[in-house]
């Protein structure tokens, strides 16, 4: 912690940081359910700054997170989201180089086209936050669209949290391995690259893209070398590792505005360089990656009531399409899931607002997750966040939402911006 305090004074010192913003904020949250080999309750303290200037003909961007966790000190971190140069050049030519966030989805709450940076393991299990992954870009910009290079150095390994948090549910990985057909590696350090296309035409936009890269979001936790003693019993050896594969993503990412209404559509088709018979052992049985295609849709409707206050309503659907109900259950949580969401925004002194939002399991009886938000500003520089978070779920198996059983939680959160 108190590396992540001195990180803090640097970064806010008048000589890097003097004309950027930030947030500090204090968060508690309360399991409603006890559980005696897991933390019951969590209390930490976060920031976040960002700047940006110009400098050497070009622009920078600084963007660092950290979090100190009083009760899970393991679950502290320091982050750089962002930290690259930009520069300009002739012929609507610009070069980036440094660690970046790409935000490349259109959803409210499924992101299939999400795919370039690592995540945090220890936020929400629907949308984690991410990690600055350190790239070259160089795009063009003119009337036939956007075009953009990228390359990447090296991966970025997801953060994950300690055995005793309640999402890592006693498994923590004690080693991080790059899988590249029968190979088996330690080392990070390995070239990427990918390009992408943006057009807008008329009220109509889209992003396709191919990525040939590590997979950072789809890890699988669990040990390459094990011993079959029965059909029902498999005892592992070595240390439990997170395996990242090599994998092919071509996606796409749109969006059509008509009038109130936002129609938006992504898909990812997912092709992993794996071998056959290649498969691990995990919590939850033997597995191994596939190739599959997700796809996802949904539909955004603002209303402005009489009294002034604005509302916002939210339908999306996501499936995992090229793999059999039981398979598409091992790949994802959300692998046919309903979500229905509305945010009422009060337009008042305060800047109060009220989200609601609800995932519904289309395959799996009885399997939904809730979350319920209040927010509003207590003054100029405050800010007060409530919530509460509920999950459920019926099948007598160790997926979906299972992982989650037991995790209803209450929380509060203030910041303070500056």
């Amino acid at each position: 912690m108190k590396k992540l305090l001195l990180s803090y004074l640097i970064i806010s010192s008048p000589l890097v940081y003097a004309d950027g913003r930030g947030e500090i904020s204090f968060s508690y949250h309360r399991y409603t359910k006890e559980k005696s080999n897991q933390i019951n309750d969590l209390s930490f303290a976060s920031f976040e700054v960002e700047d940006t200037g110009e400098i050497l003909g070009g622009e920078y961007k600084l963007g660092i997170i950290g979090k100190a966790n009083s009760k899970d000190r393991e679950n502290s971190y320091l982050n750089v989201n962002d930290l690259y140069y930009s520069y300009y050049g002739t012929m609507g030519f610009r070069f980036d180089i440094g660690y970046k966030i790409y935000n490349w989805s259109k959803m409210e709450s499924f992101h299939p086209a999400d795919v370039a940076n690592a995540r945090l393991l220890d936020s929400d299990i629907e949308n984690f936050d991410k990690k600055g992954e350190l790239s070259l870009v160089i795009q063009n910009e003119s009337d036939f669209g956007n075009i953009k290079l990228y390359a990447f150095p090296m991966f970025e390994e997801s953060f994950f949290p300690s055995a005793d948090s309640r999402i890592a549910d006693g498994a923590k990985p004690k080693k991080v391995i790059r899988v590249s057909g029968s190979e088996y590696t330690e080392d990070r350090q390995v070239w990427q690259f990918g390009i992408s296309y943006s057009k807008q035409i008329g009220d109509f936009d889209f992003m396709a893209f191919a990525l040939n890269h590590v997979d950072r979001n789809r890890p699988i936790v669990g040990y390459k070398d094990y011993t079959v003693v029965t059909s029902t019993v498999i005892v592992p050896s070595g240390d439990l590792s997170a395996y990242y594969f090599d994998v092919l993503d071509l996606g796409i990412a749109s969006t059509y505005f008509l009038g109130e209404h936002i129609i938006k559509f992504e898909m990812l088709s997912s092709k992993f360089d794996t071998v056959d018979g290649q498969n691990f052992l995990t919590g939850a049985g033997l597995r191994r990656p596939i190739d599959y295609t997700t796809a996802a849709i949904g539909h955004e409707y603002s209303h402005t009531w009489d009294i002034g206050w604005d509302s916002t309503f939210f339908t999306e659907y996501q499936r995992v399409f090229e793999a059999d109900q039981q398979t598409r259950q091992e790949i994802s949580v959300f692998q046919s899931d309903l979500f229905i969401g509305h945010r009422l925004t009060f337009n008042d002194a305060y800047s109060k607002e009220l989200l609601l939002g609800v995932f519904l399991d289309i395959e799996r009886k009885g399997e939904w997750l809730i979350n319920i938000g209040y927010d509003q500003r207590l003054n100029d520089f405050w800010k007060l966040h409530l919530g509460y978070r509920a999950f459920g779920h019926s099948e007598d198996d160790k997926l979906g939402t299972y992982l989650l059983d037991g995790d209803n939680e209450v929380n509060i959160k203030i910041s303070r911006f500056f």
